[in-house]
């Protein structure tokens, strides 16, 4: 389930990983579990979608500063996810206490164990293995949202014009806009504005005679597929250790199904400045948000 607030305790199920690590650890928030700290949780006026959705999301140290601004955006959203699944990788640097006080689901895998395909397909199945041990108050989500770290909710109504791409049922991926952060170089801000235009556009596997390989550009730090589509290719492929976004883009369209970016989704990208800042500093700046 989601819950919104602090959490002190969990319950943990050990479930054996093939080809990954020996075993990991999935961390189950309950009701019973929520104690008597506070979270600052934002309540925005909530617009559900028409279906269910998750959210999954690998950590690796991305630093209690941008983490707990990625947890506000997320919070700030005009629709919210029935579960946010946080794949991590031994973070030292608090992410998973945050996580855990917001009520996320956590799931624990071994850094020399991660890849981008095998790691986002392995989260997904363990959160749908735990959802079908738990009392059926929820359906599975229709939708499964995957987003990175660094990609911070530029708006809120960022998850929400994501997911209307769904409203075309030939749709089974769709990708969001990527803004450069307020202090890119110019050479990033280029890369962003390049891939990531301010118009929106549906592909079908046709318009390869066109766009050629771009025709399958596809990007999961802020994405989301119609889970029924996903599992007929078998979910990301395992042993895949990048790339796995653009692969499974290319089987959809191949399969029969339309692709969609759309511009009006979009996140900042800000980590990597911010380490960069920090480095330099000594200390984290003061980040002015759109929102």
């Amino acid at each position: 389930m989601y819950f919104k607030g602090c959490v002190q305790g969990h319950n943990k199920v050990t479930i054996p990983i093939k080809n990954q690590c020996r075993y990991a650890k999935i961390k189950i928030f309950t009701a019973s579990t929520v104690a008597n700290h506070s979270f600052n949780v934002m309540t925005p006026p909530s617009l559900q979608p028409t279906a269910p959705f998750w959210l999954v999301v690998p950590t690796y140290n991305p630093g209690q500063a941008v983490w707990s601004e990625w947890i506000r955006a997320l919070q700030m959203q005009t629709v919210q996810p029935q579960r946010v699944v946080v794949v991590d990788s031994g973070s030292t640097d608090g992410t998973q206490q945050l996580s855990q006080q917001a009520g996320f689901l956590g799931l624990s895998v071994a850094a020399q164990n991660f890849n981008h395909g095998g790691t986002r397909q392995w989260a997904l199945d363990q959160a749908l293995a735990a959802h079908t041990q738990t009392p059926p108050t929820q359906s599975p989500p229709t939708w499964v949202v995957y987003l990175t770290q660094d990609a911070i909710l530029a708006n809120p109504q960022s998850l929400q014009n994501l997911l209307q791409a769904f409203q075309d049922e030939r749709v089974a991926g769709v990708y969001g806009r990527q803004m450069p952060h307020p202090h890119a170089s110019w050479m990033e801000t280029h890369a962003r504005h390049f891939n990531y235009p301010a118009t929106s556009k549906t592909v079908t596997v046709q318009d390869k005679e066109s766009m050629g390989l771009k025709v399958c550009f596809f990007s999961d730090a802020f994405s989301a597929y119609r889970l029924s589509a996903l599992q007929q290719q078998g979910g990301f492929p395992r042993h895949v250790p990048l790339g796995e976004d653009t692969l499974m883009a290319a089987k959809l369209l191949l399969a029969g199904h339309s692709l969609r970016y759309e511009a009006q989704a979009s996140t900042l990208g800000l980590e990597k400045h911010l380490a960069q800042l920090k480095a330099k500093a000594g200390a984290m700046p003061e980040i002015k948000w759109p929102f």
